[in-house]
């Protein structure tokens, strides 16, 4: 049986996954990668210009897996000078 935290963390994550920028704040290491790649590739299916990723704290692993995805697709990205956890990608 789920707990009702569980149920409204995923609803939170689906409905970030419908804009143009998603918050990994509060996400596990090992749903990441997951996480990243549906966003990417459902904003390419949507033609979107611009993505923005929140890291959620400044952790190297998280960077690292989110770097290595984006860079599978092919796409560049930026690092706010003032916010090292926050990357902008544009497509």
């Amino acid at each position: 049986m789920k707990r009702a935290d569980d149920w409204i963390t995923q609803l939170y994550h689906k409905e970030s996954m419908m804009s143009n920028r998603l918050d990994l704040y509060g996400h596990k290491v090992e749903d990441v990668h997951n996480t990243v790649d549906s966003f990417i590739y459902e904003n390419l299916k949507l033609n979107t210009n611009e993505l923005s990723i929140f890291l959620g704290s400044n952790n190297n692993i998280t960077k690292g897996i989110v770097c290595d995805i984006i860079k599978n697709y092919g796409l560049n990205y930026t690092e706010c000078v003032y916010n090292p956890s926050l990357l902008t990608i544009s497509i």
